[in-house]
């Protein structure tokens, strides 16, 4: 028993599209949230924005001073407080606030409480009295376990080049979450269009692979059931090259499988036959020889010499079928050189010659293809009465080819037809199985090629083609 691997889930078709195209559609929404640019951007936004309002109130704050210090010049910002704290005010909202500090650092005035607070230990603060622009981020707490960040802007108020004060600013930062907030109220049309036209196409794909698919489905059970397959017109119009691809595979796989059944069934046919006449003649011969215990010795030698006649026939053919079903088999893929295998044959028997380059190689079974060489020269000298016979190397385009000529008494055109035919011989009483020359169109053809033949009288050539 083999172990059965375990069980993954899966999902229709349209859930994939479905899932698929909405994540490529929230992709950049999720890009921008998930690596924080947003929040970043957000950020820096806010931090303009929070120093300009606070340059703004400097600059009141300086023009206020100014008049103040007509009548006094000793005036600090202290005195005009009153009048800078509608400005402070109108900063002020439910996330943000406004403070101007006096040269230590004390709120003199505010948009809410802590007037006379002491600030000059914040850093942006401290900043902004020593005349430069300060910034702060802070972690403060809103409630038990939980914080939050608050952006800090202070910017100098300065009178006559001399630092008099500072205004500082402050607001929670706009997250990202409530940025998608407020964009979908507003687009949620658009949203929804985006939405719609992701599913449509969703269905549409959906549609027209489920159907090709479908197809090819119903028609591999069919072919599995042993039933034909089921035609696949819509698949060869698929809108998907993929599928049009697994169309044709599915096709050509279909049409093999059909003639490898065909096949078959004309095989055992004619093995059944081929087998049919030795046995029963075996059979004939043990029933005479065993009712006839007075037969006469010569008698009995002769139908002992037929019996051992048909045994061999027997030996002949299975010999030749496992070769066959060797051939059909695919082909170990090694280099094979046919120049030298073919001079080798050559050699091996009188009135046969190699021409052709020393070196030629092919990819693929090198007993196979010296068998297609054997099968040939053996045929030329045995069946075709052939004295000379010549075996031709030579390189074409991408295949190796070889080319077996004799000088014998041809092939009729009758026969000519039928020589490759499994079983057919025209010398059965000289030991002829007529599997010799379909072994040699099988092999050719496993190794991408193939066998042709043409004869007349006092000359047959056989060309294999074989793919390198």
């Amino acid at each position: 028993m083999t172990a059965r691997s375990p069980r993954r889930w899966s999902l229709p078709l349209w859930a994939w599209l479905v899932a698929t195209h909405l994540t490529v559609l929230a992709l950049p929404a999720l890009a921008l949230l998930g690596t924080g640019a947003v929040n970043r951007d957000l950020e820096r936004q806010t931090r303009r924005a929070m120093q300009h309002q606070a340059e703004l109130i400097a600059r009141w704050s300086a023009a206020e001073l100014v008049r103040a210090r007509v009548d006094d010049p000793s005036q600090s910002l202290e005195v005009v407080a009153d009048a800078l704290e509608p400005a402070l005010r109108d900063v002020a909202r439910a996330d943000a606030g406004a403070r101007i500090v006096d040269t230590r650092g004390l709120v003199v005035a505010t948009s809410g409480p802590r007037m006379g607070a002491d600030l000059g230990g914040n850093l942006e603060v401290s900043e902004a009295l020593q005349g430069r622009i300060g910034a702060d981020v802070r972690v403060l707490p809103v409630a038990p376990g939980i914080t939050r960040s608050r952006l800090f802007v202070a910017v100098p108020v300065t009178v006559g080049g001399d630092v008099v004060g500072a205004v500082v600013v402050t607001r929670n930062p706009r997250d990202a979450v409530q940025l998608a907030r407020n964009v979908m109220t507003r687009l949620t049309g658009g949203a929804l269009v985006a939405i719609v036209t992701t599913l449509t196409v969703v269905a549409f794909a959906t549609t027209a692979l489920t159907r090709s698919l479908s197809s090819l489905v119903r028609a591999t059970r069919s072919l599995a059931d042993g039933g034909p397959a089921a035609a696949l017109p819509d698949l060869q119009g698929a809108p998907v090259r993929e599928v049009r691809e697994l169309a044709g595979a599915f096709e050509a796989t279909s049409q093999r499988l059909r003639e490898r059944l065909a096949y078959i069934g004309e095989f055992a046919a004619h093995v059944s036959h081929e087998f049919k006449t030795p046995l029963s003649t075996l059979r004939g011969t043990v029933e005479l020889l065993s009712d006839d215990a007075d037969m006469p010795a010569d008698q009995r030698a002769a139908f002992l010499a037929n019996a051992e006649g048909e045994i061999d026939r027997l030996d002949r053919l299975v010999s030749g079928l496992l070769a066959l079903a060797r051939a059909e088999q695919a082909p170990t893929d090694q280099r094979v050189d046919v120049a030298e295998l073919a001079a080798d044959v050559a050699a091996a028997y009188p009135g046969v010659t190699h021409e052709g380059p020393a070196k030629l190689e092919v990819r693929g079974n090198a007993a196979q293809i010296d068998a297609i060489v054997r099968n040939l020269v053996e045929n030329a000298l045995k069946h075709g009465k052939a004295q000379q016979v010549v075996v031709r190397t030579s390189a074409r385009d991408d295949a190796v080819v070889i080319e077996v000529s004799d000088d014998g008494v041809g092939i009729s055109p009758g026969n000519l037809s039928r020589v490759f035919d499994r079983f057919f011989t025209t010398d059965r009483s000289g030991g002829g199985t007529g599997l010799g020359l379909a072994l040699v169109r099988t092999i050719s053809r496993m190794h991408g090629g193939d066998t042709e033949v043409r004869s007349e009288p006092g000359r047959t050539v056989f060309t294999v083609t074989l793919r390198r």
